[in-house]
Formats: C-alpha cells, structure tokens, sequence
C-alpha cells in the first residue's frame, strides 16, 4: 500500500478504538489526531504554508504504526467473509493474507483475479465508509434534533421568564400604586385632622380673645365704676362737710347776734327806760329773733333745735 497513514479515516479510526482502549485511552488518541498541523515545503518558495489536516496519522510518531495496524486488521476482517474458502488441507493451514505494517499480500489457491479480490476489498471498504458516514448523519441529525430541542425549551424557558417578569413588574405596579392611593388617603387624611385641629385652634384663641375683651372691658367698666362711685363718695362727703361748715359758720354768726341782742336787752333792763319807742324796739327784736328761730328750722331740724337753745 502507498502513502498507508495519510489515508486513515480518523473517525473510523475512532470509533474501531472505542471497543479496544479505555476512556481515558481513546481521550488521548482522540487530543493527537485533533487539529492536526502540516507545514509544506515548496522547491523555489521563500515561505511555507502551513494547512490542517483531518486524515491520517502523523509521520514519524511511534504510536502511528500501531493504529494503522488497527486500523488494517478491521478492514481485513471486513474481507475475510468473501475471500474463497479453503478446499485442501494445506489450503486450511496456510494463512489467507501476509501483513506487516503498512504491507500485505494476499494468498490465493485457485486461479482467481487477485483484481476481484481488491474490487471486494474497496467495496468493503466503501460499505464501511457509507455506514460509518450513516453513523455520523445519524449522529448529526439526533444532535441537530437534541439542539433544537434544547433551544425550543431554551426559548420556552425564556418565555416562562418574560412572561413571570412582565406579571411581577405588573403586580410590583399594583402595589406601587395600592401603596400611593394608600399615601395618598393617609396624607389627605391627616390634612383634613390637621385644618380641624388648626379650625380648632383659631376658634379656641378667638374665644380665649373674647373672653379676654370681655374681661378687660368687665375690668375697665368695673374700674370706671368704681373711679365713678368713688368720686361720688367723695364729692358727697365734701359737699355733706362743706354744708357743715357753713352751718356751723352760721351758727357762729346767729349765737353772736343772740349774744348782741340779749346783751342789748339787758343794757335796757339795767337802764329802765321803756316807752313805746323801747317797746316797739323789743318788738322788734323779738320778731327778728322769731324770724332768725323759723329759718333755722327750715334749714336743718337738728340745727334749729341747738340755735333754739342757744336763744333762749
């Protein structure tokens, strides 16, 4: 075979390996072959141009040869079924194909075209290729579905999110407004307690002005009255004290006149003399005495009474 690494499936390669190594085997295998770099050397370039490569084994590497053989001994035992069956003896003891590394040499014990041999081989090889790319659209196809699957239940999930985000923004509104009507009422409310109490206060200051008015004027009036009764009480006492002095001034004057006359009087006894014209002077004396004696009575009865006395 030519250039027998450089034409290994790798995922069929792959998938031969999951029933012969471990996990952590096939990882591995699985990190080598992945991303694979292969610089080309141009004869008359000045640069190289490096390419990935997605087939093959790498040249040079000690773990090639082993999966090649792998790689080989799965698709002998895909041509084994339709090679001729062994007819002698011998034919059953010697082997049916002689392989080593990268060559191998098929025997055959009849007159066979060795070219039906490689034409079984590729078809062989192609029915594997369909089945393992029938694997793989198979695959493809399960994940595509799993995929859209998981975005559908993604996009559900969205969804179910907006949806429970649009009714809490709803209920948060809800209750904002709930809790401004509420801020409201209460604000309105306390307005309302607070012009009552405010009403209240004005009425209570303006009795308390009233009742102040009412008790300054009451004052005042009182004070007025009392000024008035006083100057009243002292104007009566003055006035009743001034009338006593006069009284007491006439009185002075008519017990001096008394003291005249009956002085007088005497001064005539003494003398003897007594005519007519005395007489008629006596008489006189004594209508002025009688006269003097009624109008102190008039004036004051108490009065009279003690000028009386004095008089006689």
């Amino acid at each position: 075979m030519s250039a027998a690494f450089e034409t290994i499936n790798r995922e069929t390669l792959l998938k031969i390996l999951e029933d012969i190594v471990n996990e952590d085997e096939h990882r591995i295998i699985r990190f080598l072959l992945s991303n694979t770099v292969i610089d080309t050397k141009i004869i008359g370039a000045t640069e190289k141009k490096p390419f990935f490569s997605n087939v093959g084994t790498p040249q040079g590497d000690s773990l090639s040869p082993v999966l090649f053989t792998i790689y080989l001994e799965h698709a002998l035992k895909e041509v084994r079924p339709v090679l001729p069956k062994p007819s002698t003896p011998l034919e059953k003891v010697l082997p049916r194909e002689i392989a080593y590394a990268d060559d191998v040499d098929f025997v055959a014990f009849q007159d066979i075209d060795i070219e039906e041999v490689v034409v079984v081989v590729v078809v062989v090889v192609v029915a594997v290729v369909v089945a393992v790319v029938e694997v793989v659209v198979a695959v493809v196809v399960v994940v595509l579905v799993v995929v859209v699957v998981v975005v559908v239940e993604i996009v559900v999930v969205v969804v179910v999110v907006v949806v429970v985000v649009v009714v809490v923004v709803v209920v948060v509104v809800e209750v904002v407004v709930v809790v401004v009507i509420v801020v409201v009422v209460v604000v309105v409310v306390v307005v309302e307690i607070v012009v009552e109490v405010v009403v209240v206060v004005v009425v209570v200051e303006i009795v308390v002005v009233v009742v102040v008015v009412v008790v300054v004027v009451t004052v005042v009036v009182v004070v007025i009255v009392v000024v008035v009764v006083t100057v009243v009480v002292v104007v009566t006492v003055l006035s009743h004290s001034t009338l006593k002095a006069l009284d007491l001034l006439d009185d002075d004057d008519d017990d001096d006149n008394n003291k005249r006359r009956f002085n007088n009087n005497n001064n005539k006894d003494d003398n003897g003399g007594g005519g007519d014209d005395g007489d008629s002077g006596e008489d006189d004396d004594d209508d002025y005495d009688d006269e003097d004696n009624d109008y102190d009575y008039d004036e004051d009865d108490d009065d009279g009474k003690k000028k009386e006395e004095k008089n006689y």
